[in-house]
């Protein structure tokens, strides 16, 4: 048990009316980041409006057992001004920042592709920066024209690599959109899972609150005018990682006296909402993760490992929240209460007889001052 745990389960027990919030961090060194989304940019001073911006970003299975985000994203355009327009429109293939990935690397999108009014246009490529002193990096421009009064309908299609880590991130830089003239009429992205979408399983949501709604996170705005630097971001659990959940849930429901399965369940679930990130906001995970040991006691209550697996799981309810959640007193109890069921039930235990004594040491855990 972390000292943190220890300290503020001392504070409780010592009867103090004020306590510190307490939130470990568990998170591992990531490895490199996919090159993120963008919107396209004008080349130009303009008077194009950007009526409409619609992007999908599909997860599917990509080489050598990784996960890719396939993109699509179809802009309505409209010149509002008096004059024809014709420009290179610019599309920004890595992290405008011209950081990259954070270790030495620059990754790119791929297989990037353009129409303009549902015809392929030729695509080349330039380096140059996005802003006034920022590094140069990789830009897609391709030719298009913008008749006064005329909608113009531009799509572009590619793909980003996934981190390959539990937690990858996606992102998109709606901010790149906006250089055109007035504000976004409508903007809308989706990223669609492989399955249903949950706070369980996607989470760290920029800008908060989007919808989930089957398969798919789905954000929406109206007369939008983001900053240039504006960013949507959405870390989910690994595709991977969580197709193996599933693989455990259809197991434990089609063997409910599987006990092994449920602790695995139990410890993936436990897995999925505390790394990179520390624990998870919603903590849905967490919750699922007590559920799968509770359903699994109802027809085994004198099961030594799934009473110490459930102790493992309030330890870490309890390390996890915000530690002046009155909830926690009552953890802390069923805490206690599965150790001695662990300790009555197998004496010699060594993680009960560990965890007992972390308990036992709460008594002479320093006062807050």
């Amino acid at each position: 048990m972390s000292q943190k745990i220890i300290q503020f389960l001392g504070f409780i027990l010592t009867g103090l009316l004020f306590l510190l919030p307490v939130k470990p961090v568990r998170a591992d060194i990531a490895p490199p980041a996919g090159a993120p989304g963008s919107s396209i940019i004008p080349g130009q001073n303009t008077r194009v409006r950007m009526l409409a911006e619609n992007v999908l970003m599909v997860l599917k299975p990509g080489p050598s057992g990784t996960y890719v985000a396939e993109v699509s994203a179809d802009f309505a355009m409209k010149n509002m001004g008096e004059n024809d327009e014709k420009m290179m429109v610019r599309f920004p293939l890595e992290d405008v920042s011209g950081i990259g990935d954070g270790f030495l690397g620059h990754p790119t999108v791929k297989n990037f592709k353009v129409q303009v009014n549902r015809q392929s246009v030729a695509v080349n490529n330039t380096r140059e920066p996005y802003q006034d002193n920022s590094p140069a990096i990789a830009w897609a421009n391709f030719e298009a024209a913008f008749p006064r009064g005329k909608e113009v309908f531009i799509k572009v299609t590619y793909t980003t690599d996934l981190q390959s880590d539990n937690h990858p991130t996606l992102k998109y830089i709606i901010g790149t959109g906006s250089g055109w003239h007035q504000s976004i009429g409508s903007a809308t992205l989706t990223v669609r899972l492989p399955y249903a979408a949950g706070p369980a399983n996607t989470g760290w949501y920029q800008p908060a609150d989007p919808i989930l709604i089957g398969k798919e996170v789905r954000w929406h705005w109206y007369d939008y005018e983001p900053n240039q630097n504006e960013v949507v971001e959405l870390s989910l659990v690994n595709p991977i990682f969580w197709n193996r959940i599933l693989e455990l849930e259809a197991q434990t429901g089609n063997e409910p006296d599987n006990i092994n399965a449920a602790v695995k369940l139990s410890q993936l679930y436990i897995n999925a909402a505390s790394e990179k990130h520390g624990c998870m906001d919603n903590n849905a995970a967490g919750s699922l993760a007590e559920i799968a040991i509770q359903q699994a006691l109802a027809l085994h209550p004198s099961d030594v490992n799934l009473h110490l697996q459930l102790a493992e799981v309030y330890q870490w309810q309890l390390d996890c929240q915000d530690a002046t959640s009155l909830s926690n007193r009552d953890r802390l109890e069923a805490l206690k209460a599965e150790i001695q069921t662990v300790l009555q039930l197998a004496p010699n235990n060594q993680r009960a007889i560990e965890i007992n004594g972390e308990l036992n040491s709460i008594k002479s855990a320093p006062a807050l001052p």
